[in-house]
């Protein structure tokens, strides 16, 4: 079985499970260690059995909850040695656990998923996107980077599924409270992606012809909205005339819809189209024919 969803994102908070034959990981560990786990059970999936935790970067939304989680489970961190270095430095109790470092573009296994980071642009100390390899299908995830550079877009255009920031729409941004420092991280090469340009950069990859999914995730509760992203992306995927791209939204509070291949790695029809129903054609009608039909076939 390969499976993928996310258990949750946004600001408070990011962990996306993922799974083929008999690993299973997670992607970040955001979330509580109770929420992490309450989810996971919601897909019949043990917490004990997740092998590993890959972390994507020092911001606490990203990690506060992998340090109880590993010490209840005996999970396995993995991260490069900067991001480490960092949430160490915040939190020292991180020290003590399991901690497996790779450099950033170095390719490494864990059980059947392959695993290859990339380096994206981001306030942080050595930001990370990674491309997970299950079997011939590949799955991106980018979900915190301020700007889409040519690196990025190679590491993302073989992928038949993303899980992509739409962060912020411009316009809210402009409009919030928020303080001016603030507003210009948010806007800066190494902030957040607007719903804008995740959804210019999400037409690139679909005009390469292998993306078949979108997660947006990473959605501002305050300058954003679910319809906002996904309006923004729909009318960009209209637009340019791109058809058979499903977009998904992620939440912050509750998992978003699970990805699912068969071992055959054709998708599950019922994950995508009601179930048909049966019409009778009227001028092919009987009512003798249709007794003895029900008579003798009953």
């Amino acid at each position: 079985m390969k499976r993928l969803c996310v258990l949750g994102s946004g600001s408070k908070g990011n962990c996306t499970f993922i799974e083929s034959g008999t690993t299973r990981i997670l992607i970040d560990a955001g979330l509580s260690a109770t929420q992490i786990e309450n989810r996971l059970a919601s897909l019949g999936v043990a917490a004990q059995t997740i092998q590993a935790i890959c972390i994507t970067h020092d911001h606490v939304d990203h990690y506060q909850g992998a340090r109880v989680f590993c010490n209840r489970w005996g999970t396995h961190l993995y991260a490069n040695r900067k991001t480490m270095q960092g949430i160490i430095r915040s939190h020292a109790l991180f020290s003590g656990l399991h901690w497996h470092l790779f450099q950033t573009g170095e390719l490494f296994r864990i059980g059947e998923i392959g695993i290859q980071s990339f380096h994206i642009s981001h306030d942080a100390s050595d930001p990370v996107g990674f491309i997970l390899t299950l079997g011939s299908t590949r799955i991106g995830f980018c979900t915190d980077l301020g700007t889409v550079t040519e690196s990025v877009y190679e590491a993302l255009e073989p992928c038949a599924v993303i899980v992509l920031e739409s962060n912020h729409d411009p316009r809210m941004v402009a409009a919030s409270d928020r303080p001016e420092a603030n507003k210009i991280r948010i806007a800066g090469k190494k902030g957040h992606l607007s719903n804008q340009e995740s959804a210019r950069f999400a037409v690139r990859l679909a005009k390469a012809g292998n993306l078949k999914r979108v997660y947006l995730a990473h959605l501002s509760e305050e300058c954003s909205r679910e319809s906002i992203a996904r309006q923004t992306l729909c009318s960009a995927f209209h637009k340019n005339g791109i058809s058979g791209v499903e977009i998904c939204m992620t939440h912050q509070g509750k998992k978003a819809m699970v990805w699912n291949f068969e071992k055959t790695g054709r998708k599950k029809a019922a994950e995508i189209l009601p179930k048909k129903r049966k019409f009778h054609k009227k001028q092919n009608f009987s009512p003798v024919k249709s007794f003895f039909d029900w008579f003798f076939g009953s």
